[in-house]
């Protein structure tokens, strides 16, 4: 059958298709596609960061709506511009695209439509990179928005300065446990105050550990006041690694050296 798409096969930066035409063995087509440029992609995965759910379609197998602009942008989005498309018929048309190509491009478009994934194959960059990278810059912007104080929020100066009267700093009761406990790793820091305790701990962490093992093997008895002073340092210097980077708060996570 004159036309009919043979073979198809799509891999990174190119696409390699058999063509029936009029003589009996097939046309070899090849469509080269250059890799999107590294800036469009840091751009994408930027602005993708608050469509977390629309790339869950997108894992689906389904091209979501909202991301339709993004992706096909001109010079900004996915769709290669013409000049990074380059295009081969092994037949004698001199044509810059001749019907044989026009087969593979309407061939290469239904397998678009049945798996959008392989558009991000073609263009030599990896959909787990977008979702992930998405997904943690959405994190550490509520993380940011999270720490910052409200403005709703009176200080205990601005309460004293408004009604004219002397407000006492809270304090815990004698008994509160988690003062005890919070004192308790105050001295645990004292003793343990020397170059040698970091290592120690990347020493114990080279199995992965929980924050609460590594608080009761160093003698701390609150956690978060481990995490805060000691792993989390230790984590953005590169030394330790989580085993859930994208969730680190998270009750499941361990760390690594």
């Amino acid at each position: 059958m004159r036309g009919a798409v043979l073979d198809l096969k799509i891999d990174s930066g190119r696409i390699a298709a058999l063509v029936q035409g009029t003589r009996r063995a097939p046309y070899e087509v090849e469509i080269d596609i250059k890799p999107l440029d590294k800036e469009v992609w840091i751009q994408l995965v930027k602005t993708c960061e608050g469509e977390i759910e629309s790339l869950s379609e997108l894992l689906e197998g389904k091209f979501p709506k909202a991301l339709e602009e993004i992706f096909t942008a001109k010079g900004r989005g996915l769709f290669p511009a013409p000049k990074e498309i380059a295009f081969h018929c092994s037949c004698p048309d001199y044509a810059m695209m001749c019907k044989h190509v026009a087969a593979v491009l309407y061939g290469i478009g239904t397998r678009l439509d049945e798996n959008p994934l392989l558009f991000f194959l073609l263009r030599n960059v990896d959909v787990d990179e977008l979702i992930s990278k998405a997904i943690s810059q959405k994190s550490e912007t509520l993380l940011k928005k999270s720490r910052k104080k409200s403005e709703r929020v009176i200080a205990s100066d601005d309460i004293s300065s408004l009604f004219g009267i002397e407000m006492e700093a809270p304090s815990l009761p004698e008994d509160n446990p988690d003062k005890k406990a919070a004192a308790q790793d105050k001295d645990t820091v004292a003793q343990d105050n020397n170059t040698d305790f970091e290592q120690k701990i990347l020493n114990y962490c080279m199995t992965p550990r929980t924050r609460e093992e590594l608080a009761d093997k160093f003698g701390f008895a609150t956690p978060s006041y481990f995490r805060k002073m000691y792993l989390s340092p230790l984590v953005d210097a590169g030394k330790i690694k989580m085993t859930l980077p994208d969730k680190p708060k998270s009750k499941f996570q361990k760390y690594y050296s």
